[in-house]
């Protein structure tokens, strides 16, 4: 039978008791720094030529002694600035949506998968995730990784950026780039530290200080917090462990029961061994180098020969001090004329070269001039070939953005387990979403939670269509010519912040009608129509429902209920176009029956739209606002 401590983990340190384990870790994180030097300085390297400055360290002491330098400008075209922050705006725009499918499920897991997705998207917004997320890429344009850290407070789930610096993982343990244990080093004010573990407050006062050797700061006092992570053997094991500690103490020693860590890495491009990537500045780096010097060199020159020279006969009597710039000046001299020169400081080849070189640092990463200088191109381009244009020139970043949507589905995949575990420690957890039609909702997590072999993720980046007002209306004309959506979906596409309150107010008659219907689905009791509702547009939409309901195989309360709603709106429409109503059953009261269908009718009549099938493009006015519904 298999024993761990057999094979040495009690020697480790997620085999050691609970007031051992912490000088166990603190060794081993310094252990790992100093083997990893060389990983350090390279991001240290990369950080100086995106922010061309002379940084000194990752520190905070070593930042700080940085911004109370003094800098020295120079000339410089920092190519790896300009090319990453042309990616971040092109890869990192896309607001990625994962979207929830059920498997084959039923209609209520359908509409839980609907709830879910708007949950999701409340967390994302909640926690800021989409202004988080372009910083974590440009992260991984500068660094070996782009970091975030996905967990809870209280009811509350937090999107934290980490940078790549504060993760260490021991090389040979993520050599094939999925390491067991991983460690999260931070520093933290000692004080705030004591507040959150009051009960280790002594233990925290003795912790070693964070030596500022700049003496550029005296306001704070640091200690060094690191968080260490064990992944267990398997779904059935209890190795698993989870430590917080200090150099003194540890804070914090739980089991990990989780096959994850609580963070989702995203690399420019993965190295095919080890755990870290390589970025684009790591690409740029030679090129970046040389032009450096280049320039430098050019900076000398211009510096030492762009001035005029007055070559004199050594022989020749000129008075130096009478040359000037004055106008008209008259120079005397005796013996060999003085000879005016103006050197050419340097070859033209030379800035040529640099031209290059920068030019060719834009061709490695798949840029292209125009995107780079933000400019189109100088030939005319339809809308069509405009998109055409993009997606060539896309091609090279297919796998970047696949990698960055792959990183939104793995921060969905920590949100949703977050939020399972926020509702085993509060059962009747409720969480408030914002949705376009009906405004705040507040959804109930034990009522949409779906169990992870119920649902399959896919990602749908808010990309698919332009970001430009008019090529977005073309595309959706394109789509509605096609007949691929109609007027309602067509305003929907569009999402124009400025029409939102256009949208609800002109298919408030659609969102009435699925907002009853969906209740009946849903198991609720019968909802009478009313006459002032688009009775055309209601009965399809009850129709269709009805027919879902018999395909999913709802109670069939739920089917009568439908069934005589459709039938409610049928009597609706007869009565509003006149026809005379069935014969009373027995006993009832026909000429207050015939008094009512013809108040009924009238009401009916007066509210009735001017048109009363489905809404199209050109009644909707959103396609062509210049056509409008026939009158009456």
């Amino acid at each position: 039978m298999y024993n761990p401590e057999d094979f040495g983990a009690k020697l480790k340190w997620w085999g050691m008791p609970v007031d051992e384990s912490h000088r166990e870790i603190i060794a081993l994180i310094r252990q790992l720094e100093a083997a990893q030097q060389g990983r350090t300085q390279n991001n240290l390297r990369n950080l100086r030529m995106y922010g061309d400055v002379d940084m000194i360290g990752t520190s905070p002491f070593l930042f700080a002694a940085h911004a109370q330098a003094n800098r020295v400008f120079r000339t410089s075209w920092n190519v790896v600035k300009s090319v990453a922050d042309t990616l971040q705006a092109k890869v990192a725009k896309n607001k990625v949506k994962p979207t929830f499918l059920t498997d084959g499920g039923d209609y209520k897991k359908q509409k839980k998968a609907k709830s879910l997705d708007k949950a999701l998207l409340g967390f994302f917004y909640a926690g800021k995730l989409y202004e988080i997320m372009p910083r974590v890429f440009l992260d991984a344009c500068i660094f070996d990784a782009g970091v975030v850290k996905v967990f809870s407070e209280g009811t509350k789930i937090v999107y934290e950026r980490v940078l790549s610096e504060e993760i260490r993982v021991d090389d040979f343990d993520g050599i094939y780039g999925t390491p067991r244990n991983l460690y999260q080093c931070r520093y933290m004010d000692r004080s705030a530290l004591a507040y959150l573990y009051p009960d280790h407050a002594a233990k925290i006062k003795t912790a070693a200080q964070v030596v500022d050797t700049s003496g550029s700061s005296r306001a704070t006092d640091m200690v060094r917090l690191v968080e260490a992570f064990h992944l267990p053997s398997d779904e059935n094991s209890d190795d698993g462990r989870h430590v917080i500690c200090v150099d003194t103490v540890t804070l914090l020693d739980q089991p990990w029961t989780r096959d994850h860590f609580p963070f989702v890495f995203y690399h420019w491009s993965k190295l095919p061994f080890g755990f870290w990537g390589r970025s684009v500045a790591d690409e740029l780096c030679g090129i970046q180098i040389e032009i450096n010097k280049t320039l430098l060199n050019i900076q000398n020159a211009i510096g030492l020969m762009s001035a005029p020279k007055v070559l004199i006969e050594t022989g020749s009597k000129v008075a130096q001090g009478k040359l000037n710039n004055e106008t008209g000046a008259v120079w005397r001299y005796t013996g060999i004329k003085p000879e005016i020169i103006a050197p050419t400081p340097i070859s033209g080849q030379v800035f040529q070269w640099v031209e290059e070189l920068y030019a060719k640092a834009y061709e490695l990463i798949g840029i292209s001039g125009t995107t780079a200088q933000g400019t189109k191109p100088s030939y005319e381009l339809s809308g069509k070939a405009v998109r055409e244009y993009n997606d060539i020139e896309s091609e090279r970043f297919v796998q970047h953005s696949l990698q960055y949507e792959d990183a939104f589905m793995a921060i969905a995949d920590l949100t949703i387990f977050e939020a399972r575990e926020i509702a085993k420690k509060h059962p009747g957890w409720q969480i408030s979403t914002f949705n376009t039609k009906s405004g705040m909702e507040d959804l109930k997590w034990s009522e949409i939670n779906l169990e992870k072999d119920e649902f399959v993720l896919q990602r749908f980046p808010t990309s698919a269509l332009s970001q430009t007002p008019a090529v977005r209306m073309q595309q959706v004309q394109e789509l509605v010519g096609a007949g691929y959506v109609d007027a309602t979906q067509a305003a929907e596409l569009l999402d124009f912040p400025d029409i939102d309150q256009w949208k609800n107010i002109k298919y408030a008659n659609f969102h009435l009608a699925d907002k009853v219907l969906s209740k009946m689905l849903d198991g609720d009791k019968y909802s009478a129509p009313e006459p002032y509702m688009d009775l055309q547009l209601t009965r399809t939409m009850a129709q269709q429902y009805y027919l879902k309901a018999q395909v999913d195989g709802l109670p069939d309360e739920v089917q009568d209920n439908l069934r005589n709603f459709i039938d409610a709106v049928q009597d609706l429409i007869d009565k509003a176009a006149g026809t005379p109503p069935p014969p009373p059953a027995m006993g009832g009261n026909p000429a207050g029956d015939a008094s009512n269908a013809a108040g009924v009718a009238d009401a009916a009549a007066q509210m009735q739209p001017a048109f009363t099938n489905a809404p199209t493009p050109e009644a909707a006015g959103v396609i062509a606002p210049s056509l409008q519904p026939a009158p009456q």
